[in-house]
């Protein structure tokens, strides 16, 4: 009798142990996917210059994600956008960089949104048909990019995607380097208004890259 108690004892303390735990592990989180804290990507959505639109830059870029919300990005970028219209043309190259914030809704991935400053700086030529002489220029941004977003991430392959939108301020400053005449002050207006026509400007970007 007695070794009957104890066996149906050590069962009920078995099956109460088996219990117990199952319950703890249904009440446990899922463990968090792996994501990456480190991305480098280039964006070309500087192609859009020689369709005569400055809506967007070549681009190299490196981002940490700390705490799985707070991105960090540096970024370099390059553009050429020229205006070849029936009478004159122009041809002007930036070169810059940014410094962005951007806050994930998930853990690095999926919708952010963000800011950026960034800075620009080049030069480039104004001409009319079948005249040698082009009147030499010079370039100047100082942007500050609000910007909204989504980074699609695929784990197999660390690939990221961003497609990404800016708007804020942006105002070019274009004059000419070899002269200071009338002539040379249109030059640098129709320039300027190529690269922007007002300090509002819209900034896109498309990147593909990896995280690690």
């Amino acid at each position: 009798m007695r070794t009957s108690l104890v066996c149906i004892a050590l069962v009920h303390a078995l099956t109460s142990t088996a219990l117990a735990q199952e319950h703890t592990q249904e009440q446990e989180p899922p463990a968090p996917r792996w994501r990456p804290e480190n991305y480098v990507g280039a964006s070309l959505m500087g192609f859009a210059g020689f369709l005569r639109v400055n809506v967007g830059s070549y681009e190299v870029s490196y981002e940490h994600v700390f705490e799985r919300h707070h991105g960090v990005r540096v970024a370099g970028d390059f553009i050429h956008v020229h205006e070849d219209a029936a009478h004159v043309q122009t041809h002007q190259w930036t070169f810059g960089g940014s410094l962005g914030y951007r806050y994930y809704f998930g853990h690095g991935v999926g919708p952010f949104v963000g800011a950026s400053f960034g800075y620009r700086r080049g030069f480039g030529h104004y001409g009319v048909h079948h005249q040698p002489d082009h009147t030499s220029l010079a370039n100047e941004q100082i942007r500050v990019i609000g910007q909204v977003g989504y980074r699609f991430f695929a784990e197999r392959l660390a690939l990221q995607v961003v497609p990404r939108v800016g708007i804020g301020y942006g105002e070019y400053s274009v004059w000419a380097t070899d002269r200071d005449d009338a002539a040379g002050q249109a030059a640098a207006r129709y320039s300027r208004d190529v690269l922007a026509p007002s300090a509002l400007v819209i900034d896109l970007e498309l990147t593909v890259g990896f995280g690690f």
